[in-house]
């Protein structure tokens, strides 16, 4: 069932004005304590960081049509203004240093920096536990290679002055099912991806999938895992992955992921003196990530960096994209 967009400010209901007023003032607060921690590490961070950040510039820019109209949210109006025009001023600086420190990775995936890539949907759904998959217990079922190069072909960046919207039969792996955690939200970001950058249509056909049907299947089974590490209150090793699903179900139209709960718990994640996200997690990052980083000391491809304070990247940016896509539909 299709919903409105105005529906979806509806888990605020049961909240007088005030408290909805303090919920966004919490948020836009967490906003500028995480560009802080932008602007303040731009020289360290790597591509898949700032992606969260120019998800966020997007949806707030759509967030700011909307309040233009609403004078009782003036003050926040004026706050979200004053956010955007600061993330566009780091987020080119930082730009700056990718581009300096890695030009090949940048080159491949710089279209997702691109303001208004990341526009909010027009359309919500809703996902179907009658279609969550079963996980087949394979763990490479869709490696982060594979992904990446297919990524590259729908994008036009896996060769100089190479073709959009590239269908490579390679890629007909983002529509294997038993997926789960990583390999699941990156089959759904390829997705993405090709409707953003208007290959869909030629996916489906080569493929011969009906997109919308994987989209749901995949995102049902992205509630049901959110579901589980709510149940199991949260631990902190999940935290990264259960914010990516909400990020990129939500940017495929998925209103149920925008929970109240599951917000007021995100927000407590934050360090309130770096604004990053992750230092209280404990996990040892992957040998082959930290080979990665002796090359390439300033970024990781899609995998996690830990700074010398405790902050992650990744887990920064997909909690701040995960919390754009809140503020847009309160």
């Amino acid at each position: 069932m299709f919903l409105t967009v105005f529906l979806l400010g509806s888990f605020l209901l049961n909240y007088s004005i005030s408290e909805s007023e303090d919920l966004i003032g919490n948020l836009i607060l967490c906003f500028e304590r995480a560009t802080d921690f932008l602007e303040n590490a731009s020289e360290r961070s790597n591509v898949d960081a700032v992606i969260g950040f120019q998800f966020l510039q997007d949806q707030a820019t759509e967030t700011l049509k909307k309040w233009s109209v609403k004078p009782e949210l003036h003050s926040q109006y004026l706050q979200l203004k004053n956010l955007i025009t600061r993330l566009k001023s780091v987020i080119k600086r930082t730009s700056f240093y990718l581009q300096e420190d890695d030009p090949e990775y940048y080159k491949g995936f710089k279209k997702l920096l691109v303001e208004g890539f990341w526009t909010p949907p027009h359309s919500w759904n809703e996902t179907d536990a009658a279609l969550v998959q079963t996980f087949t217990g394979n763990l490479a079922c869709y490696p982060i290679s594979i992904s990446d190069q297919c990524l590259k072909f729908i994008l036009g960046t896996w060769e100089e002055n190479g073709e959009p919207c590239t269908i490579n039969d390679i890629c007909r792996i983002v529509f294997r099912l038993g997926c789960s955690g990583y390999a699941l939200s990156h089959q759904l970001f390829y997705i993405i991806i090709a409707e953003r950058n208007r290959c869909i249509d030629k996916v489906a056909t080569t493929f011969d999938v009906k997109i919308q049907e994987y989209k749901k299947i995949f995102c049902s089974t992205m509630m049901a895992e959110n579901k589980k590490i709510a149940d199991n209150e949260f631990p902190d090793n999940s935290h990264d992955i259960f914010a990516e699903n909400i990020m990129f179900c939500g940017m495929a139209g998925y209103s149920d992921f925008y929970n109240l709960a599951w917000l007021q718990r995100i927000l407590t994640w934050q360090d309130p003196v770096t604004g990053c996200f992750g230092k209280r997690v404990m996990y040892k990052l992957p040998k082959s990530t930290e080979q990665v980083n002796q090359q390439h000391p300033r970024r990781v491809k899609r995998r996690e960096r830990r700074l010398k304070d405790g902050c992650l990247f990744h887990m920064t940016s997909v909690v701040i994209g995960a919390l754009g896509g809140f503020l847009n539909v309160l």
